[in-house]
């Protein structure tokens, strides 16, 4: 029996000197790694440029009538506010992109990502007061990231032309602890919807880069 005992005691201590050990939990992205994973304004041809005007604001809350849309783009101004941030316009035109990339704990970055779905279901729906309409529209960029939520808001005003008078697509996407906010405005028929895929698969992928070499 104390034989057994002793080569049982030693099959244990040698299979803990062979047990594998626990993989180390990949580290957070630095801020370096970050900025890198920005867009720039070549990825959009020759002619856009940085743009020197730095506007935080999502998109007015007010142009909605929902409650829920209005609550979460509120809750998504510190995605919005990350300091990891570019703006990027067309030279001498009203159109633009603005990117902000924010790695922070999972908690928060769950609650940030539950108010994206939010805004994702809510914002919708148009409003014609007469003198203008407004329309918030379901907005597809291609399956991104780890989640992507997505919405257009278009603005025209029929007296003065039919054409889009204001456009704006805001766009979250997940990827593990790491989101990326993107918003594509343009002004009085500047306004190009399809700049707005290409901006959210550029930013997706070049974050997906600098995660993988992290």
């Amino acid at each position: 029996m104390i034989i057994k005992r002793a080569a049982l005691a030693a099959l244990v201590a040698s299979a803990g000197l062979l047990a594998v050990p626990a993989p180390a939990l990949a580290a957070p992205p630095t801020p370096e790694q970050l900025e890198s994973a920005l867009l720039v304004p070549e990825d959009f041809g020759f002619d856009f440029g940085y743009n020197e005007t730095h506007n935080r604001e999502v998109l007015s809350a007010g142009y909605s009538k929902s409650k829920g849309c209005k609550a979460a783009l509120k809750a998504l101004t510190p995605l919005f506010r990350a300091k990891t941030a570019t703006w990027i316009s067309r030279n001498e035109r009203p159109e633009g992109v603005k990117e902000v990339i924010l790695a922070g704990k999972p908690k928060q970055i769950d609650a940030l990502e539950a108010a994206a779905k939010v805004m994702s279901r809510e914002c919708r729906g148009t409003i014609d007061n007469g003198a203008s309409k407004r329309s918030f529209q379901r907005l597809s960029v291609g399956k991104l990231g780890d989640a992507v939520y997505a919405f257009r808001f278009i603005s025209r005003i029929p007296e003065i032309s039919s054409e889009v008078s204001m456009g704006e697509d805001v766009v979250v996407i997940r990827r593990g602890d790491t989101l990326i906010g993107l918003t594509h405005n343009g002004f009085f028929g500047s306004f190009q919807p399809s700049l707005t895929q290409k901006a959210a698969r550029l930013a997706a992928t070049r974050l997906d880069e600098v995660l993988a070499t992290g």
